[in-house]
């Protein structure tokens, strides 16, 4: 596959270049190859011509030479064939995730723009009755029209302001007015109430894709967000401090819930939402997770972290 001209790669009904096949297919993605070595050697030489063959722009020199050295550092690390491996498979599944997010990213935009041209094309055909002839005098008379009902406005405000000045305050209208101008006094509090909860947390997260197929197929997969919610920000900085792990979890919750052959059913999202919540806490110290929400592409509830690091809140 390293071999294989970017051109050839298969595509998605998009026309964007199936990452997930790329990647997990398994006679011929990145990630089952490299996952048959024997050595660390011909792992660190496999993986690296993958990177090679990723990363080929100029602007893309940086990422590039960042992820070589986390790739030299696994190797490094010594251990088993297989711990390796398994961390190697880790930092090629972020490189797909991030070209998967790239790729929508790049379809949404495109789909702007058409929209933007379609819209510019309207403005082109109304062009031909904006003439100098037609837009001068049609413009005087606008101009006319509105300063005169700005003058209305004006004539009529002033009006009520004369009358209601003229007329007289009873005592009740002096005193509310008089107590108006009055300093506000602090409202007292009672200090046996409970102090209010805060507001949950939200951590976003990048797009999930669902299922994992492991063969190229026409069918066009569904993409998911999910969504935890932690009481503080010290348990959304531990959950983000294991989001590899954290984003296995999601995978498994996933394979544990969604059906198989047809979309979910939204009593289905809410048990995975359970489910997510779940794995996620059994991950933690403690029960950081006070609850989970899991949404479909295109929904109103969908909601991700746009760029990396992928774990992040608003504002």
């Amino acid at each position: 596959m390293a071999d294989t001209p970017k051109a050839a790669w298969p595509r998605t009904p998009d026309g964007t270049t199936d990452w997930e096949y790329v990647f997990e297919d398994a006679s011929s993605g990145f990630i089952p190859l490299i996952s048959q070595v024997q050595s660390p050697e011909a792992l660190q030489m496999g993986a690296t011509v993958i990177l090679e063959k990723l990363f080929t722009r100029k602007n893309d020199e940086d990422e590039r030479t960042r992820l070589i050295a986390e790739l030299h550092a696994i190797i490094k690390g010594g251990g088993s064939i297989e711990n390796q491996v398994a961390q190697v498979a880790r930092l090629m599944r972020e490189v797909k995730d991030e070209r998967i997010e790239k790729a929508r990213v790049y379809l949404e935009r495109k789909k702007a723009g058409a929209a933007i041209d379609r819209r510019a094309g309207i403005f082109w055909k109304l062009d031909t009755f904006l003439k100098p002839m037609v837009l001068i005098p049609v413009g005087a008379v606008f101009v006319l029209a509105l300063a005169g009902i700005i003058y209305l406005l004006l004539q009529s405000t002033l009006q009520q302001t004369d009358d209601v000045a003229d007329k007289p305050l009873t005592p009740a209208e002096q005193a509310a007015q008089d107590a108006a101008q009055k300093p506000d006094a602090a409202l007292p509090t009672d200090p046996t109430l409970p102090a209010p909860e805060p507001e949950p947390i939200p951590v976003l997260f990048q797009t999930l894709r669902w299922p994992l197929a492991t063969q190229y197929t026409t069918d066009k997969p569904q993409y998911y967000s999910v969504v935890l919610y932690v009481k503080n920000w010290d348990h959304k900085v531990e959950i983000c401090r294991r989001l590899p792990s954290v984003t296995d979890r999601f995978y498994t919750s996933f394979n544990d819930v969604m059906p198989p052959n047809r979309p979910a059913r939204q009593e289905e999202l809410d048990a995975l939402a359970m489910k997510v919540k779940e794995n996620i806490n059994a991950l933690l110290p403690d029960s950081f997770v006070i609850d989970a929400a899991v949404a479909r592409y295109g929904t109103k509830e969908f909601r991700i972290a746009p760029r990396p690091p992928y774990c992040m809140s608003p504002n």
